[in-house]
């Protein structure tokens, strides 16, 4: 079965627009600048005693009347299903306007079929067809639905050989289920879970042909995390295939933090909804752990879940200082905390031996608008605007939190609100993709914030904060660092800062309430 349909067009002007134009046009076009077009979409299907072949191709060709130059493109994909062995290829070719041979690879049980750029190529055509002045004509397609349809067509006939009903799927699930019946893998009704896993014959056979066994890679002894448990919490997971595989990195994580005896005290049902907060840990933080520290930080981890998972950032900052002072004095102290107010005196005593450790003197010069801001109070409380390393000690040493340790942040700031008997919440405003972000917002010892207090303070600085940065095209002010050596050797180093031209990190969320208790701790 052949499907095949070519035709010319013009552009207009300078625009993407086309106008339709039949081919004897194209040779009395010899004098004008423009740019002619040839596309066509190409698909057959074959269904034999040996295959179940897709085969679909765009072609483009292009010309300026006025140039020698010449392009004929060829894109192609492939899809080969073969009977007799059970094995799947899919292929993209390539081919270029002078006669030869197709380039490009074919791949065996591809773990995720890329089409990616193919459908791009379809829904720029369909685009311009749309935008043109040929948009009304009866030829137009939405070529992106009509391959959708042919490659439903390809998949029902292979499912209606294996057996297995007829459903719409994704290219990858189809891709996965060919693959779990060509290795006999025992099928559960939530298979579509496991669909992003990567699954090798041999790992099939060490763990029984058990799907979840493999997820969960019972017999592999470097990244086994097998559990009755969580093979039971598997089995019955109700959950999309990019959770599953977070939950899997991150319980690896939380083995690495406590040891697997440990490990094994942990119910998933309890742990699902917290396990995002161990996405971020450094696995180089974990090397210097001992024994005793595992048991401590299985204690802690514990007890930070049973108050909703608030300090769990605190522990990674906590790691990673450990981390920093035995990379750079050769040692560093132990876990020696048993209880959260015992961790967060250390992490106090931590956090002033790596800013001491880090030296240098910080002042920032904003600009004196945006300093403006925050002069009057905010539903009856002060907002202090902190401007330089003694600010930034005075408020760690008070709020016993180590938000001294950010003076060096390029791309955030911090405010101190306060109330008249100089009760404090200290709050991280952060670059972002929407401009900016409140990212942190802890009261003493990075302790939950009471809304009912200073929700609504909280709401007109989030205003505030937003208007001036919708008028605001880059924000941006001076850093100067001063590093003193010894009484010789002193270094000032002024710095430009543009938030325009730093990196942005993943924050998407800007002014709303759920956030006010969200993100990481200092």
């Amino acid at each position: 079965m052949k499907n095949y349909e070519s035709f010319y067009f013009k552009s207009l002007g300078n625009t993407c627009a086309l106008e339709k134009i039949e081919k004897e046009e194209f040779y009395t076009l010899f004098k004008e600048p423009l740019l002619l077009t040839k596309v066509s979409l190409s698909w057959e299907i074959i269904d034999n005693d040996d295959m179940v072949k897709l085969k679909m191709s765009i072609f483009n060709e292009n010309k300026r009347i006025e140039s020698v130059y010449f392009r004929k493109e060829i894109k192609t994909l492939v899809f080969i299903f073969k009977k007799k062995t059970g094995l799947f290829y899919f292929g993209e070719y390539t081919k270029p306007f002078r006669k030869k041979k197709m380039v490009g690879t074919i791949k065996t049980f591809p773990q995720v079929c890329m089409t990616d750029k193919f459908i791009g190529q379809l829904r720029v055509l369909f685009k311009m067809l749309q935008s043109s002045d040929w948009k009304k004509s009866q030829f137009v397609k939405d070529y992106v639905v009509e391959y959708r349809g042919i490659l439903e067509q390809y998949q029902n006939k292979v499912l209606d050989f294996i057996g297995y009903p007829r459903e719409k799927m994704r290219l990858t699930d189809f891709v996965f289920l060919l693959k779990l019946r060509k290795y006999d893998v025992k099928i559960p009704n939530n298979w579509t879970t496991f669909v992003y896993m990567y699954l090798h014959k041999k790992n099939v056979k060490l763990n029984n042909y058990n799907l979840v066994d493999c997820f969960l890679m019972r017999n592999d002894k470097i990244g086994n995390i097998y559990t009755k448990k969580y093979k039971k919490f598997f089995n019955t997971a109700d959950i999309t295939p990019l959770d599953a595989i977070n939950i899997v990195g991150n319980l690896r994580i939380l083995k690495s933090l406590v040891g697997p005896n440990y490990f094994k005290e942990y119910d998933l049902n309890d742990l699902k909804e917290n396990l995002h907060g161990f996405s971020f840990f450094n696995s180089q933080f974990i090397q210097y752990i001992t024994n005793q520290d595992r048991l401590n930080i299985h204690r802690y981890i514990l007890k930070s879940l049973e108050v909703g998972n608030r300090n769990l950032h605190s522990l990674h900052d906590h790691l990673g200082y450990i981390h920093e002072l035995h990379e750079r004095i050769g040692t560093s102290p132990r876990f020696v905390f048993k209880s959260l107010e015992e961790f967060e005196n250390e992490h106090y005593e931590l956090s002033n031996m790596v800013h001491k450790m880090r030296n240098g003197y910080m002042v920032r010069n904003y600009d004196p608008k945006f300093e403006k801001l925050f002069y009057d109070s905010f539903d009856g409380f002060e907002v202090k605007l902190l401007k330089n390393s003694d600010e930034y000690v005075e408020e760690s040493n008070h709020q016993r939190n180590c938000v001294k340790t950010y003076t060096k942040d390029k791309d955030c700031f911090i405010l101190s609100l306060r109330d008249s008997d100089d009760k404090r919440i200290t709050i991280e405003y952060e670059k972002s993709y929407n401009g900016v972000i409140r990212k942190q917002t802890y009261g003493f010892a990075n302790s939950q914030v009471d809304l009912n207090i200073y929700g609504k303070a909280l709401s007109m600085l989030d205003t505030t904060i937003e208007k001036y940065f919708k008028k605001t095209d880059d924000f941006q002010y001076e850093m100067i660092t001063k590093t003193i050596i010894n009484e010789f050797y002193q270094y000032t180093h002024p710095q430009k800062i543009s938030w325009k031209n730093l990196e942005t990190k993943n924050s998407y969320s800007i002014f709303e309430e759920e956030n006010f208790n969200f993100t990481t701790n200092f």
